[in-house]
């Protein structure tokens, strides 16, 4: 929020409720009131214009109850009682964080920030939500781990339902939703705050893109295609791990126990690594090896700076050349399309060679590799939109992909169907 202040195109209000949402041909309308229990019953009340309204408002989302949008519900529900505390400087704990599956009481232990930790303790099904809640309660579930009052401050105790649901609609109009209003998740995948990031950066450039004028607001389309069948897998899984820390029952959770061991030590104890999901159909070529996915983020140097990827470049569409240079790899019209959307075509290599950017660890070699590519178009919000193992192939890719953002008439170019 500090940053945002910052910025002199951007007005933070606080304290403010929408009573009433005008979603019109042109605009969206809204009337605001200032909030009573802070202003009082008289709070002011104005109105706003915008072009475009995006709903972020959280799991009771008043801006998905005005546009009329129903929720897809998979009846799978739990409440946890949420402990946030600010243990005495000297406490430890090893390892940081963890998953305690113990039928009596499953329990989740994680850093909670600088200085911080949470407790997230399952509330029973015989127990009472709102006296587990209570600060005595809340002690005696911490004793275990040596904290009272004497040694720690209770910062916040409140319940939190876990649920697992998403709405119909993303888009109504000049209206989207965004973050907990579009979509709710179990929290065991550490993926709901990851997935409202998603939104946001998703939207963030199709909006830029749409309000500067390169472009039309059918762009917005391809965010809920994209998006929502995202979060959906997200959702199915947090839901399945929920279903293995969630057992409050003694022999079930033995035969979870068996077969956990069984499995760890069948794969010579080797972890799981985890599969990456895929967008929705979108603004990215579905038959190329990678697309569709979170691109890597590795060290580089670019300009003097060594940092991550999208911290020494920066962000938006890049057109990368793997090991490989950049001469001739686009024709002039499509280097004046990449130009227009404040593009970057750049080659990424070992410093032995004079590439636009230093691969530090051979880290976008490794994944070329893996991906079977030697060129990649990635996008705003880093993800992959093409990748090509010629230059003809990625100039065809290209094509497809400008082509796909509906882009004006002065910038279009038109889809070559054929090297």
């Amino acid at each position: 929020m500090s940053i945002l202040t910052k910025l002199k195109n951007v007005k933070v209000m606080r304290g403010w409720e929408a009573l009433k949402i005008f979603n019109g041909p042109n605009n969206v309308k809204l009337d605001l009131q200032q909030t009573p229990e802070l202003f009082g019953r008289n709070g002011e009340k104005i109105k706003i214009k915008a072009k475009y309204l995006v709903g972020a408002d959280g799991a009771n989302s008043h801006v998905r109850d005005a546009l009329g949008v129903s929720m897809v519900d998979k009846g799978y529900f739990f409440d946890w009682l949420i402990l946030d505390i600010i243990p005495g400087k000297d406490y430890q704990m090893h390892p940081a964080q963890w998953q305690l599956c113990d039928p009596n009481r499953p329990t989740t232990l994680v850093p909670g920030g600088p200085g911080r930790r949470r407790w997230e303790f399952m509330v029973l099904p015989e127990e009472d939500a709102k006296e587990i809640a209570k600060p005595e309660s809340a002690w005696r579930l911490l004793q275990p781990w040596d904290l009272c009052p004497d040694n720690a401050t209770l910062e916040r105790s409140a319940i939190y339902r876990f649920k697992a649901s998403w709405a119909n609609k993303w888009r109504v109009g000049r209206c989207l939703l965004a973050g907990d209003s579009a979509h709710l998740m179990p929290p065991f995948a550490g993926a709901g705050m990851c997935a409202g990031l998603r939104d946001s950066v998703a939207l963030g450039w199709r909006l830029d893109t749409i309000l500067v004028g390169k472009t039309t607001e059918k762009l917005l389309d391809s965010y809920e295609s994209e998006r929502k069948p995202h979060a959906k897998q997200y959702i199915d899984f947090s839901q399945k791990l929920g279903e293995i820390i969630c057992i409050i029952d003694s022999e079930k959770a033995v035969e979870r126990d068996k077969k956990m061991i069984s499995e760890l030590v069948a794969r010579g104890y080797e972890p799981i690594i985890g599969g990456r999901f895929k967008l929705g159909s979108g603004i990215w070529c579905e038959d190329k090896a990678g697309t569709g996915e979170i691109s890597a983020q590795g060290i580089v140097e670019y300009l003097g700076k060594r940092d991550r990827f999208d911290q020494a470049v920066g962000q938006g569409w890049f057109v990368i050349a793997v090991n490989r240079c950049t001469l001739n790899l686009l024709g002039p019209g499509q280097l004046a399309i990449l130009e227009s959307l404040d593009g970057k075509l750049l080659s990424i290599g070992p410093a032995k060679f004079e590439y636009d950017v230093v691969d530090i660890c051979g880290f976008y070699s490794d994944w070329s590799e893996e991906i079977d590519a030697c060129y990649l178009i990635i996008r705003p919000d880093f993800y992959v939109a093409a990748s090509a193992k010629t230059p003809a192939e990625l100039s065809h890719c290209f094509d497809l992909v400008m082509n796909m953002l509906n882009l004006e008439s002065k910038t279009k170019v038109q889809c070559r169907l054929s090297d």
